[in-house]
């Protein structure tokens, strides 16, 4: 071939000498310590939920169970022909939160008042009735002794006395008597009516009150780490492709909060805000995952890896269920830890090639 002449060629002219062809180049082994880098994320599920069982009682739910872990990893493998075996632990910084919420209220209708009592009207008075006035008499006319001429003798009170004085030539005329009047008839005097009797006032309903309350809590991975075996098989020298699954466990950081709300109709709102409690709590679980590994070059101690692991580290309870009021329950708040984290890394052998 062209290529082969023109290599000899230049071989025999610059001297070059070159090994024998039965020499190999060094093959990459896996066993040995390491140590390395690696990042990726984390993630199950994006929930947002609201539920409400009725009007006075309802849930929602806030799970980011995703981000971004990154951290460093030491292990050591051992390689028997096609066969590696090896153990390995990382530790992780990470960001994995669960939110939760529950809310129920109560509606405690007012009491109806009691309505006013109208009082009893009085009597009306009765006016008076006038009297009748009597009626005046009519005066008596005095006897007269009416002598010729008409003249009239004084002080002559009988005939006898007339017939005397005037010796029979005057007239006498007998005095009359009074006629009495007829008498008044009293009137009637007026009555006082009676007074009323007054109503008696209504009494006023108590006001309407809604307590609503309302819990939340949260819980933050904030680290975590494994300690795994390794069971691979090299199907070329630097490539591997292995099993794993171990140990895991990592540090939770919690919160617990209640509110309540009462609502008074009429008068207005009042909040209260509990203390928030926090915690810090050790978790620990298991993991399982596959990988695969690649030595960048057979000379090269380093290589590049991509694993993916399912984490589960257990659930933790923030609060027991309790009633805080009559037909009040809020439920249990739990918080449970498990993810998938899919990463890259990098190793680097502390053996080298042979």
């Amino acid at each position: 071939m062209r290529l082969t002449a023109l290599s000899a060629a230049l071989v025999v002219s610059f001297g070059i000498r070159t090994p024998a062809l039965s020499q190999s180049l060094p093959t990459f082994t896996w066993t040995g310590f390491y140590a390395g880098l690696n990042a990726g994320a984390n993630f199950h599920g994006n929930d947002n939920t609201r539920r409400f069982f009725d009007l006075n009682q309802g849930y929602f739910v806030h799970h980011r169970k995703y981000g971004f872990s990154g951290g460093s990893q030491l292990g050591y493998s051992f390689q028997i022909n096609g066969l590696v075996l090896g153990v390995e632990t990382d530790i992780q910084s990470a960001f994995l939160r669960k939110s939760d919420g529950f809310f129920q209220s109560v509606f405690i209708p007012g009491a109806p008042g009691t309505p006013e009592i109208p009082g009893t009207p009085g009597t009306p008075a009765i006016p008076a009735i006038a009297g009748i006035p009597g009626t005046p008499g009519t005066p008596g006319t005095p006897a007269r002794c009416t002598g010729p001429g008409g003249f009239v003798f004084p002080g002559i009170t009988t005939a006898a006395q007339c017939a005397a004085i005037s010796e029979n030539t005057a007239v006498f005329t007998p005095a009359t008597p009074a006629t009495p009047g007829t008498p008044a008839v009293p009137g009637i005097p007026s009555t006082l009516g009676t007074p009323g009797t007054p109503g008696t006032p209504g009494t006023p309903g108590t006001p309407a009150v809604t307590t609503a309350y309302a819990q939340r809590f949260s819980a933050t991975l904030s680290w975590f780490g494994t300690a795994r075996g390794r069971f691979g098989i090299a199907p070329i020298p630097n490539l591997l492709l292995y099993l794993t699954g171990g140990f895991a466990y990592g540090e939770a950081q919690l919160r617990y909060g209640l509110m309540t709300t009462t609502a008074t109709q009429g008068i207005g709102t009042t909040t209260t805000v509990f203390p928030i409690l926090r915690s810090s709590k050790m978790l620990s679980g298991y993991t399982v995952g596959f990988g695969t590994e690649y030595a960048l070059t057979e000379q090269c101690a380093c290589t590049i890896k991509a694993e993916y692991l399912w984490i589960d580290l257990g659930k933790k309870t923030l609060s027991r269920g309790f009633s805080p009021a009559p037909g009040v329950l809020l439920p249990a708040a739990q918080a449970d830890f498990a993810t998938h984290v899919v990463r890259l890394g990098v190793n680097f052998y502390f053996s080298g090639p042979p």
